[in-house]
């Protein structure tokens, strides 16, 4: 048994050695995640964002063209208010393809074109990708919430993206997303695109998605973003519009980040305006984070209010992550 080992070991180090002479190979990962508790739990409950290993690999083609692949094994997804992620325990593979005429990524973690432009927003302090995931806690409420094509019904990114070159300091992004696949053949694909860059002091984006039908007839829908940021000293102040599209809610965004004390600090404010029936969700988010160099740890409070007798949901937050 341990002769196999040795010999297992040895083949796989003679490949790497070999494949270092001409490429790059690279391991990384992390752990990060939260502990909540709040008027919605009779407990802790527990939520992640990532707990996973990449393994990436480089190399420069006969042509110039540079190409990668990132294998993710492990696990990353988690139930987050107004959005479910899909989980998966396997390996998920991401490849891309360079040149002076842009990037093009496809495979299955591969978000849509909006929702890589509307990351100028983050809304919260360790969580990452997905706008509508990082509502304050309780708003699930919040009809319908703004639809960025990223995880649609479930699904995991499978998009395939096209990223420009800086064009004087602009960046657009394209993408395609086989959302129809062979369930119907009334169903349709879903497409998406971005644009970010600068004027002046102020950083901008804006984009747009959409939603194929799923099957039945005008069940499909098309939102659209706009958003910006601007520093003020040691402040970052970003402001976001989102509009749902169908019958999706729409929701104006307010984002301050700072300094506090030797730590990040970030203060969101979210006001939601909802379709006809429904409550007109708001809600903000107070927390601070300390960086321990590879470790960070974060604190978070949430305030949700979701109408009616009651609604006010507050929700407390330990958040940590491991990065390497």
């Amino acid at each position: 048994m341990n002769k196999s080992k040795l010999i297992a070991t040895s083949a796989i180090a003679t490949v790497m050695t070999a494949t270092a002479a001409h490429a790059e190979l690279s391991i990384s990962g992390g752990m990060a995640g939260w502990f909540a508790t709040g008027d919605q739990y009779t407990s802790v409950n527990r939520q992640w964002n990532t707990e996973s290993v990449n393994v990436s690999y480089s190399d420069t083609l006969d042509n110039g063209m540079g190409i990668s692949v990132t294998a993710n094994v492990g696990e990353t997804g988690a139930v987050y208010s107004g959005w479910q992620a899909a989980s998966s325990s396997d390996t998920n593979y991401t490849m891309s393809i360079s040149s002076d005429m842009g990037t093009l990524s496809f495979g299955d973690q591969v978000a849509s074109a909006a929702d890589r432009g509307d990351n100028i927003i983050s809304m919260s302090l360790q969580e990452c990708c997905t706008w509508s995931a990082t509502l304050p806690d309780g708003m699930a409420g919040a009809n319908g919430v703004y639809h960025d094509g990223d995880n649609f019904s479930g699904n995991s990114n499978e998009s395939i993206e096209y990223s420009s070159p800086s064009l004087s300091g602009w960046t657009i992004r394209l993408s395609h997303t086989p959302s129809a696949g062979a369930s119907s053949e009334t169903a349709e694909d879903t497409n998406g695109a971005s644009v970010s860059g600068a004027i002046g002091p102020l950083s901008v984006s804006a984009g747009m998605n959409s939603q194929g039908d799923t099957g039945t007839a005008n069940s499909g829908f098309d939102s659209s973003y706009i958003a910006g940021s601007v520093g003020l000293g040691p402040m970052t102040v970003s402001v976001g519009s989102f509009e749902g599209g169908g019958n999706r809610a729409d929701a104006s965004v307010l984002v301050v980040d700072m300094p506090i004390l030797g730590m990040s600090g970030k203060a969101t404010m979210v006001e939601m305006d909802d379709v006809a029936g429904n409550n007109d969700d708001s809600g903000y988010r107070l927390g601070i984070s300390k960086s321990l160099g590879a470790a960070s740890f974060s604190l978070e409070y949430d305030n949700a209010d979701v109408g009616g007798t009651d609604s006010e949901v507050e929700t407390w937050r330990l958040g940590y992550a491991l990065y390497f």
